[in-house]
């Protein structure tokens, strides 16, 4: 923070407009911005500038924060669904016990099982 915040040589004063990002009135950032100091600036607007900014950013978060959750949700109902329908239709329900359909069998599994995306 240190880093981010050091005076430009030659400036004399400057003045830190700084607000937070809140994700579910929990703060989860903050956006900053140093200026040169100038009396006749408008310190107030640059303020409400950047809330609408960390709001946008906020909901963006939101957003991420949902498509994350649901991707995950359906992951793990894909795996569920696949592991059903293996017990469903497993092939040792389906062709007769020779050692050719044993084999056959065996290598079916090996080509029919999807590639991970």
């Amino acid at each position: 923070m240190n880093r981010a915040f050091q005076r430009r040589s030659g400036a004399s004063e400057s003045s830190l407009v700084c607000v937070p990002i809140l994700l579910d009135r929990k703060p989860a950032g903050a956006i900053a911005v140093d200026f040169l100091f100038n009396a006749n600036r408008d310190y107030q607007s640059d303020a409400q500038f950047l809330a609408v900014v960390a709001s946008m950013v906020a909901q963006l978060l939101r957003a991420q924060r949902t498509v994350e959750t649901e991707r995950t949700r359906l992951l793990a109902e894909n795996v569920h669904l696949r592991q059903e329908l293996e017990q469903r239709y497993d092939f040792s329900n389906i062709v007769g016990t020779a050692v050719r359909c044993a084999r056959f069998t065996s290598r079916s599994r090996r080509w029919l099982r999807p590639t991970p995306p």
